[in-house]
């Protein structure tokens, strides 16, 4: 080996050697640990769950706790953790040591966590404001290709009065809706009323029939959202 490479490698070495502990095993493994995010100022603050006060409903998806990673800002992910998603808040909660933490979003691109060996993938990024859906707002992604499917949790706050006079108990009523979405390649949003067939196609101006043959030789139903994605991949190809 000539010297000058030796000398590179060397300098190369060197400088891993010198850098931070978060960095380094960016490089080198590809994930972050939570002790670490501290220090790059991605931890949030700890979750508060008293100020939902006495509420009918639940600002989760899936109050469970489900293992999973995250997806920084800076594209990294985090080692496995459990986690679940607030989608009244719109973030990300995750634990460490027995506590609850939550993950402010501008620092987050999307996560996922596994549900029944299923893995549940959300992102944010997409900006259709008459439906409520800005950049910052995170979907749980079915399909992503020249057409994208998706959901949308639409979760709601309407606020109680005080269940009994000087009590300082208040009512509250969380709801979520469950909103189906195609985003089409020209970037127009088309909403998806239920998983049926009839709604499904309606989404898509030509090529019914050759969705609806597809589906039918693959025995696939659009009803079922892992079927719906597979024909909504399909039309990508038509």
């Amino acid at each position: 080996m000539k010297l000058s490479k030796r000398l590179s490698l060397l300098a190369l070495a060197l400088i891993l050697l010198s850098m931070p502990s978060a960095i380094a095993q960016d490089i080198s493994a590809g994930e972050i640990e939570f002790d670490d995010l501290a220090n790059m100022g991605y931890y949030g603050s700890t979750v508060k769950e008293s100020k939902y006060r006495t509420v009918s409903g639940s600002p989760y998806i899936n109050e469970s706790w489900n293992i999973g990673r995250i997806t920084l800002a800076n594209g990294k992910q985090t080692v496995k953790t459990p986690l679940r998603f607030n989608s009244l808040e719109n973030y990300i909660e995750f634990m460490q040591e027995g506590q609850k933490l939550m993950m402010p979003t501008e620092k987050v691109l999307g996560f996922y966590y596994l549900e029944d060996d299923t893995r549940i993938v959300f992102e944010r990024g997409l900006n259709h404001r008459s439906e409520n859906i800005t950049p910052e707002t995170f979907v749980q992604t079915l399909y992503k290709g020249d057409h994208i499917f998706f959901v949308h949790y639409n979760t709601r706050k309407t606020e109680g009065q005080q269940a009994s006079y000087g009590s300082g108990e208040y009512r509250d009523r969380i709801r979520t809706y469950t909103n189906y979405f195609v985003q089409l390649p020209n970037g127009e949003l088309k909403k998806i009323k239920k998983l049926k067939e009839k709604d499904v196609l309606k989404a898509f101006d030509s090529n019914k029939d050759a969705l609806k043959a597809y589906a039918k030789q693959n025995k696939l139903s659009f009803k079922k959202e892992q079927d719906v994605a597979k024909i909504i991949k399909y039309a990508d190809s038509l």
